[in-house]
């Protein structure tokens, strides 16, 4: 917890007689502000630490792949898809939907 360009150090608990880098006294509320900034810095670079050791993802979800295709690659993808449910024997565009549960159920 020195300060920047001095061999200051802030002490772990104030006293009267306490002088700050440049030799005049230090307030108890300054000691409180330098104490905690010192510790918000240390925890920052403590998030920083853990943040550059955890692995960026590069694996993206289909929603993320889909937004990023081009017109012509969505088409296709999707006459694909579609190709698939007909060649499966079930309808992409179904006119009706089979009721399989009520509301009163559905909302218990």
């Amino acid at each position: 917890m020195a300060a920047e360009g001095s061999g200051w150090v802030l002490p772990e608990k104030y006293s009267k007689d306490l002088k700050d880098e440049n030799g005049e006294p230090l307030s108890k509320s300054e000691f409180k502000k330098r104490q905690k900034a010192a510790q918000k810095a240390i925890k920052d670079a403590e998030k920083a630490a853990a943040k550059a050791a955890k692995p960026q993802p590069t694996k993206k979800n289909k929603q993320e792949d889909e937004e990023e295709l081009d017109p012509a690659q969505y088409h296709s993808n999707r006459l694909k898809h579609v190709e698939g449910m007909k060649a499966a024997n079930k309808n992409p565009y179904p006119h009706k939907f089979n009721v399989t549960i009520s509301i009163k159920d559905f909302v218990a």
